[in-house]
């Protein structure tokens, strides 16, 4: 049993350094059907590692954020050379066991080992605080269901020292000082406060020094965190958070003239960015690729029928907290696009869906106006129509008069027509330019 042990580990060590080091463009298929082969020096990183195991230890990689993997290459102290970094667990006081080897002429070494309490390792981050040339290592210790500790080491000279600890729900690392040194702010929600932000700064000397603030009252749990920049190009943190009520809202976090972390978003008199809450679970994003992150504001639209229909009010923020407006669009999610309402347009703008046709889906602009001086009543005049065409005869229903292509894929082609301008700016090239694809930003400054 022991020996089937031993050869479980070196193949899983194999396996997860054989993934670090290679790349898989352009390997021939068949080498994903062998066992990896490892090199020498691998061979006797396994021995170590075989060496921890045999002592009772077993696997406990992190179970979340980027880096998950049982045995982790980083260059912790700047020498071009990775340490290996290995997790385990044991059946002592303290359980869980950070390995730390270092290569020295092509040999691994055990060099630093770091201890932790708690049930597993959630989550690790290796980032260099303080340019000092040794990357720094975050560590997230799930202490049981619904408690978790980060801890922030030093491994400088392969000595770990714990340089700050806090309880936290989740974290990212960021530069909002923009000094070329990543800072760690993490976010800390009790049951009975208010959620704080606390942003961990390492200066030149070691010294660990924070500042907090607090996010908005009575809100769920944060849902997303995107790193961007403000009007006035100062760095921000971007906090989407879920409301009670639904929907959500938006924290935006900067640092005073101070060097202090500050919520420019939030009102005193509410304790909350009231500004910026939404009913629709629209997150934020640099929707114009400006390098700015933008604030989305729903905006019903005049009804034609029980369906509401919303075009979305995109807002950048200065470090003042004051808004201007960068942007307007029309989301259609269920068909993956989206189209940059022109300025022009102005607000009497309403759509509408039509799937009267098999393989046909369309989305009518139109322009809203009152019926005559003092009248009351309103008339709707359509002026253009998008349509996803997912019909074998897709291509047929896009050449069709009146019609022009905006995109064509494997799966739709996306087409488009004037009905008539009632007025309106609006040409071909125009809708073309105006035209876009919904994509994921799963890891564009997200967590």
């Amino acid at each position: 049993m022991k020996r089937l042990r031993r050869i479980t580990a070196a193949v899983l060590v194999t396996a997860a350094v054989s993934a670090l080091l290679s790349g898989c463009i352009g390997d021939p298929p068949e080498i994903y059907y062998s066992v990896p082969q490892a090199t020498e020096r691998f061979i006797q990183l396994q021995e170590k590692i075989d060496e921890v195991i045999s002592g009772g230890a077993t696997f406990a990689p992190p179970a979340a954020g980027q880096n998950r993997q049982s045995v982790q290459l980083q260059d912790l102290d700047g020498d071009g050379s990775n340490e290996a970094i290995a997790f385990f667990k044991v059946q002592e006081e303290r359980p869980l066991r950070i390995y730390v080897f270092s290569e020295n002429g092509g040999v691994f070494e055990q060099r630093a080992v770091i201890e932790g309490e708690g049930t597993s390792v959630d989550s690790i981050t290796y980032t260099d605080m303080n340019s000092d040339g040794t990357k720094e290592i975050l560590v997230g210790w799930r202490m049981g269901p619904t408690v978790k500790m980060l801890t922030m080491y030093s491994v400088l000279d392969f000595q770990p020292v714990e340089l700050a600890s806090t309880d936290y729900s989740t974290y990212t690392v960021t530069d909002i000082d923009r000094d070329g040194d990543s800072e760690a702010l993490a976010i800390n929600k009790s049951e009975s406060d208010a959620a704080t932000a606390t942003l961990y700064n390492l200066m030149s000397d070691g010294e660990m020094v924070s500042s907090s603030a607090y996010l908005s009252k009575d809100t769920g749990t944060v849902a997303r965190i995107m790193r961007g920049r403000l009007t006035d190009d100062r760095a921000a943190v971007f906090i989407d958070s879920t409301r009670a009520e639904g929907g959500l809202l938006t924290d935006v976090f900067t640092l005073d003239d101070d060097g202090n972390l500050k919520n420019i978003t939030i009102r005193a008199r509410d304790g909350a960015s009231t500004a910026t809450m939404r009913s629709t679970a629209v997150y934020c994003s640099d929707i114009n690729d400006d390098g700015r992150m933008d604030v989305p504001f729903p905006r019903t639209l005049f009804q034609q029928s029980e369906t509401v229909y919303y075009v979305i009010d995109w807002y950048d923020y200065g470090s003042s907290g004051r808004r201007s407006i960068a942007m307007t669009t029309y989301h259609n999610y269920s068909d993956g696009w989206y189209l940059v309402i022109p300025e022009e347009w102005g607000d009497g703008i309403t759509v509408r869906r039509e799937d009267s046709q098999q393989g046909e889906r369309t989305i009518v602009f139109s322009r809203v106006r009152k019926a005559g001086t003092g009248s009351e009543e309103q008339t709707v005049e359509d002026f253009l129509k998008i349509y996803t065409l997912t019909g074998d005869n897709k291509r047929e229903l896009s050449a069709l008069p009146g019609r022009f292509q905006l995109l064509a894929r494997s799966d739709a082609i996306f087409a488009a027509e004037i009905v008539d301008a009632h007025g309106i700016d609006i040409n071909e090239q125009l809708i073309r330019d105006n035209f876009k694809i919904i994509y994921s930003d799963w890891s564009t400054g997200a967590i």
